[in-house]
């Protein structure tokens, strides 16, 4: 066996071969040419976050008023951009919508939709 190239792994009776590129990309990861079709984890700087700067609210603001249960680094994360699911999509609207008694829908807060 050439470690450079490929590593066999035992499980049992069964012999699984990986690349040694794709391990590394996996646990480290970084994405390769061959997982191109990965959905990207940034989507860019929300259209929450301007809407809260312009409003001057703080992460704070939402974590207090959410009866949800919202964390700080939650809404940090959907201000961002990192992708988050629909359901944290939707419990950070719940908490815009109390906090800032409007009926706005998630396109508005968000550039994607959570899956």
């Amino acid at each position: 066996m050439v470690w450079s190239r490929s590593i066999l792994i035992r499980s049992g009776s069964k012999k699984y071969s990986h690349d040694l590129l794709s391990i590394y990309f996996r646990y480290f990861g970084v994405q390769s040419s061959k997982v191109s079709d990965k959905i990207q984890m940034e989507a860019g700087i929300q259209p929450l976050d301007r809407l809260m700067v312009d409003a001057e609210l703080r992460n704070n603001d939402l974590v207090c008023i959410s009866q949800e249960g919202l964390t700080h680094k939650q809404i940090s994360k959907g201000r961002k951009g990192r992708r988050i699911t629909k359901k944290l999509q939707l419990k950070i609207l719940s908490a815009w919508n109390q906090l800032m008694s409007t009926d706005l829908v998630i396109d508005d807060l968000f550039n994607y939709r959570g899956r």
